[in-house]
């Protein structure tokens, strides 16, 4: 399962791997009680998949189980068959009896058992005072019992019904609402088999139910190792929920009201919950189990937050313009935590704004980020005019694509404006200045060599200063905060992560700050 976990991370990648040469990577780790096996495989002329070996393997593991306990069984009745002789013998001659004399000197000489935690006579280790204030003084460790039936592929977006997990556990954030990491006693998940499994973080989900009832998921373990979404019956049970089961069928009810439904799979042999995957609203169920709506789509605190944390002269800008319908601004308030993420270091008085559109062009390349959220673009590579502040915005899978992507934005701003770029600012990345060869020496990458072939002036900024290339800088963390409250709100999910970006760079073109000046051109 580990190989195979692997190379799906390398498939997202774009490095996939054949499934012949995976089976013979799985078939050499395997240990030496599995000889056997590998030799009845490399006799057979049929060759298995991944999901076929796995299987096999599993089959192979339960024989061996079964054979392991039957012959310990026959070594504990030959055992007893000792005791017997051995007693039989002690009773016909005086040698043998003395040395049982000797032994009961011993166990005179021992004395009663002892304590193995805190080594006192008077109780033993399960009834150790100090045994138990030190496990509690240490933390209570997550037990989590489930088993895999079966080796099929399980849809991410599927919840099951588990009665052994003592807690609920998603596999990826998708619907997760907030999230934080685990502390040191939540760091890991003791599954049936005794190992150990490591917690990514701990979040909230919310599940639209068939019913059309949402249901939020409290400490809720992230565990990207796992296969199935599980929730846990006992959590459940906590929460003042009713399961029942019966003739194939699930139903979880508050208050007597059944709020959603489930089914057994007969592939799987497991109860899943039904769910909707929608986004298109956000309610949230009280606790008399109805609905309610959440966000107030008009409040300004709301977009305040949905827009980057922009300014309130800004958002009114926005509604004159008809971006926004009327907002109640009687919940804006600034918080602390959005002052501190807007203090930047002090400004240059000798900085100077160019005096035309493409004299100059900031650039910079963010990421990489979650491949799986990016359908595999994981940077963006964005280019914006000194002058106007009207940026462009790509979204990249490597970022070997950046003159690519700049020699179609250098087409189409200077087909629209009849104007040149002058000179273009970037950081000193490979992907820009150049590489470094087996020499030591830095020569030109293709990006350089293709600005001076067409008369471009680079302007590099010194190592380890991104605040020379502020411009850059700010917008991507910009784009960054208006995406992540446009997913913590539910506007958008975590799959259309680039069409959020696309969206908040439409919005910062159609609102400029008050210094820049719209350039004739627009999207």
């Amino acid at each position: 399962m580990e190989m195979s976990h692997l190379a799906s991370k390398l498939k997202a990648l774009k490095l996939e791997i054949s499934d012949d040469f995976l089976v013979h990577l799985v078939l050499l780790s395997l240990p030496a009680q599995f000889n056997q096996f590998k030799v009845s495989y490399n006799c057979q002329r049929d060759k298995w998949t991944l999901n076929e070996l796995i299987s096999f393997c599993v089959q192979e593991e339960e024989k061996m189980k079964q054979e392991t306990t039957e012959s310990a069984h026959f070594a504990s009745t030959s055992k007893g068959k000792g005791k017997r002789k051995r007693k039989e013998a002690a009773t016909k001659g005086p040698v043998q009896k003395k040395q049982h004399l000797g032994n009961d000197q011993k166990k005179k000489e021992w004395g009663p058992p002892k304590c193995f935690f805190c080594q006192e006579p008077s109780h033993s280790k399960p009834d150790c005072p100090k045994y138990h204030a030190w496990r509690v003084k240490k933390g209570i460790i997550h037990a989590l019992v489930c088993s895999e039936v079966n080796l099929v592929s399980v849809p991410r977006n599927t919840w099951w019904i588990d009665s052994g997990a003592t807690t609920h556990i998603s596999v990826s954030m998708q619907g997760c609402l907030n999230y934080r990491k685990p502390n040191d006693v939540e760091r890991y998940i003791y599954v049936g088999d005794g190992k150990q499994v490591e917690v990514k973080a701990i979040g909230t989900f919310r599940l639209l139910l068939d019913t059309g009832v949402y249901l939020d998921f409290q400490d809720t373990c992230i565990i990207p190792s796992f296969r199935r979404n599980l929730v846990s019956v006992s959590k459940l049970d906590k929460s003042g929920y009713y399961c029942s089961f019966g003739n194939g069928e699930f139903s979880l009810s508050l208050n007597s009201n059944i709020i959603g439904t489930g089914s057994l799979t007969y592939c799987d042999k497991l109860y899943m919950l039904d769910i909707v995957t929608s986004y298109n609203e956000t309610l949230h169920v009280d606790s008399r189990g109805t609905k309610r709506k959440l966000n107030n789509e008009n409040s300004a605190t709301l977009w305040h937050k949905r827009l980057g944390h922009i300014s309130k002269m800004r958002i009114d800008r926005l509604v004159s313009d008809g971006v926004l319908s009327n907002l109640n601004f009687t919940d804006l308030k600034i918080s602390a935590e959005c002052i501190k993420g807007k203090q930047t270091k002090t400004k240059r008085l000798d900085a100077t704004r160019s005096l035309d559109v493409l004299e100059l062009i900031h650039t910079d390349i963010c990421g990489p980020f979650p491949s799986a959220s990016w359908n595999g673009q994981q940077y963006f590579i964005s280019f914006i005019d000194d002058y106007s502040r009207y940026g462009y915005l790509y979204l990249i899978h490597e970022k070997s694509q950046s003159l690519e992507v700049f020699k179609s934005f250098k087409l189409e701003v200077e087909n629209q404006l009849n104007k040149k770029i002058k000179c273009v600012r970037s950081d000193r990345g490979g992907e820009y200045y150049g590489r470094y060869d087996g020499s030591g020496e830095q020569r030109p990458g293709p990006f350089a060599i293709f600005l001076e072939e067409c008369g471009i002036v680079p302007q590099y900024i010194m190592p380890g200063s991104p605040s020379m290339n502020g411009v850059s800088e700010r917008c991507n963390r910009t784009f960054k905060d208006m995406v992540r409250s446009m997913i913590s709100h539910s506007t958008l999910p975590e799959s259309l992560w680039g069409e959020a970006l696309k969206t908040a760079a439409y919005i910062l073109n159609r609102v400029p700050t008050k210094a820049a000046v719209k350039t004739p051109y627009e999207l």
